[in-house]
């Protein structure tokens, strides 16, 4: 019977689990054989924080355990992996909140509307719409009208709102870089450097598109925070705000993704270097190309919705 288990792990760290433990019963790795947490991210071409979780997995199930001084080491290679509880597949709410977003981008929706108008669109409960609706809230895509009803928030809807929106933020976000109160979190590069991995390494269609835009949002979100400048921080909080539905409705396919998480991956690189310089021209430059995917579902003409 497979081991008991408290961690939690996402789908990279479990695949990296499985994979140490595959790479132990290979070379046949005796009881107190080390484990380094830095060769084996090197191995996988990952960094340590996924690889530290996989191993505190792997010491639960008793495959490894830590010795003080040394670290992680083998401690019985026959160990058998227990099910772990992986983040769950697109759920109905989300389903609904994507359906939503994708028929507001594509002008299918008034900007104002009532549950009602809602419930009978989609054929759902009064209970599920508002949950679905509470979180759009919370993520500022809607707010609720004085007295009844709801609207949706400015959003992006005109090619030219795209163009105009990235050369604002081609402006600003370099800039928020090159800001002299500019301090990069630690903690939050390694949190960020483990989402990215954990999205280059997911199957296609495995993450949802909220889940996405979600890792691309943080990310600039944190740099703009790391510049310490309240007016830069709320600039970009407000440009996510207004692109969000948009890029929910993600057409690109895993390529993009990965492309996208390696520039990111570039920018944090330089970052934690210190050659701020460098990483501000790396932001210009993938501003400038995200800038040049201009969503089918735009409109031409100018406006604002």
């Amino acid at each position: 019977m497979p081991s008991k288990t408290s961690t939690e792990l996402t789908r990279l760290q479990a695949r990296l689990a499985g994979q140490i433990l595959e790479q132990i019963r290979e070379e046949k790795l005796e009881p107190g054989s080390p484990l380094s947490a830095k060769g084996l991210a090197h191995k996988f071409g990952v960094s340590r924080t996924p690889v530290s979780v996989a191993l505190q997995y792997l010491t639960e199930i008793g495959a490894a355990r830590f010795q003080p001084g040394i670290g992680h080491v083998v401690n019985n290679r026959k160990a058998k992996l227990a099910k772990v509880k992986l983040a769950p597949e697109q759920t109905e709410d989300e389903k609904l909140y994507l359906k939503i977003a994708e028929d507001q981008v594509a002008s299918q929706l008034p900007r104002q509307f009532s549950e009602s108008d809602l419930m009978r669109r989609y054929g759902v409960s009064r209970r599920v719409l508002l949950k679905v609706l509470e979180r759009m809230s919370r993520d500022g895509a809607v707010e609720r009208k004085q007295g009844y009803g709801w609207r949706f928030v400015e959003l992006l809807s005109s090619q030219q709102a795209h163009a105009d929106s990235y050369y604002y933020r081609s402006i600003i976000e370099p800039a928020g870089i090159l800001a002299p109160t500019f301090k990069l979190d630690k903690q939050w590069a390694i949190r960020c450097r483990q989402s990215h991995e954990e999205i280059m390494g997911a199957r296609p269609g495995q993450l949802s598109s909220i889940q996405l835009f979600q890792v691309n949002a943080d990310f600039h979100t944190m740099i703009a925070a790391s510049s310490n400048n309240r007016f830069i921080l709320s600039s970009i909080e407000q440009q996510n705000q207004i692109r969000r539905f948009l890029n929910y409705h993600w057409v690109y396919g895993q390529q993009r993704i990965i492309v996208v998480a390696q520039e990111h991956m570039g920018i944090l690189d330089a970052l934690e270097r210190n050659e701020r310089e460098f990483a501000a021209a790396l932001m210009r430059r993938h501003l400038a190309l995200a800038s040049d995917v201009v969503p089918k579902t735009l409109k031409a003409e100018d406006t604002l919705r």
